[in-house]
């Protein structure tokens, strides 16, 4: 079963936008298709970051300031890390930042793709995962994460696959778009 998730509020759309997923309340190995914009409140707090200080007025060009989310999460079970989460998607970005040597706005793109996965919290010291970054399931690799108290907080990852993969140099190399 695949449900849409956008800007309406529909209860599902209610937890996303909250940022708050309910791991048992995702359908059992289906997932939830998810399409997230300048709608979504900390979404766009995401931007906010990327852009600083930097505001539409000190850029010249008609071009804004847009991020947004299309993608899958999926609830997904086996016997060794019962319920876990599956997030496959992209975040594309567009922000202001300044170029490196001549110090002028400039508008970078970033085109991410994401590929997390979430498991129980308690499971990290029981399984010794203490230090792992990376999770294999279904023959794919994964960043992995940690659910508590049953939810799956979307930002801190999208947030981190965006200021892991933003240019540290803007201006110096081509835009960030093939990860």
């Amino acid at each position: 079963m695949t449900l849409v998730i956008d800007s309406e509020r529909t209860a599902w759309s209610k937890q996303i936008m909250d940022n708050r997923q309910i791991v048992t309340k995702l359908p059992k190995e289906g997932g939830l298709e998810v399409s997230l914009n300048s709608d979504t409140p900390w979404l766009v707090e995401i931007l906010s970051d990327l852009n600083g200080e930097l505001r539409e007025s000190d850029f010249e060009g008609d071009e804004k300031s847009t991020i947004s989310f299309q993608g899958e999460l999926i609830r997904k079970w086996n016997e060794r890390f019962n319920d876990y989460i599956i997030l496959e998607g992209e975040v594309k970005a567009t922000f202001f930042t300044l170029e490196i040597n001549s110090g002028d706005v400039i508008l970078e793109h970033m085109n991410i793709p994401v590929k997390a996965c979430w498991i129980q919290e308690e499971l990290k010291e029981k399984l010794g995962y203490e230090d792992e970054t990376e999770i294999w399931f279904d023959e794919d690799e994964y960043d992995l994460y940690y659910y508590t108290r049953n939810n799956v907080e979307l930002k801190p990852v999208l947030h981190e696959y965006v200021f892991l993969n933003k240019d540290p140099y803007p201006g110096l190399s081509e835009p960030n778009t093939d990860h």
